[in-house]
């Protein structure tokens, strides 16, 4: 006869929900997240290459991070150029 595990979860997990591996990877991928964001990846500013990337956005104050630049004149004006432009096209082309 087949024993019937009655703390199996629903898709298969046949141990308890709190596991101890489980909780494991948890802090292994949140260790790796906080080991990228807060050793790794300022670590970029010192390659080759990247520190004039780095000295061009602080010196124009931009967010590199932002999803939009409405709040930025030139990225305000170069969006409203090519509104206009999408909306009345050059008759000559």
């Amino acid at each position: 006869m087949k024993s019937v595990n009655k703390n199996a979860l629903p898709g298969g997990s046949k141990g308890p929900a709190g596991d101890i591996r489980s909780w494991l990877k948890l802090l292994a991928g949140l260790a790796l997240i906080i080991l990228f964001m807060f050793i790794l990846a300022p670590l970029g500013d010192r390659l080759p290459g990247f520190d004039s990337m780095f000295k061009f956005i602080e010196e124009r104050n931009l967010r590199a991070t932002a999803l939009y630049y409405t709040d930025i004149d030139e990225f305000g004006d170069a969006s409203a150029t090519l509104r206009n432009h999408l909306e009345y096209p050059n008759q000559s082309e």
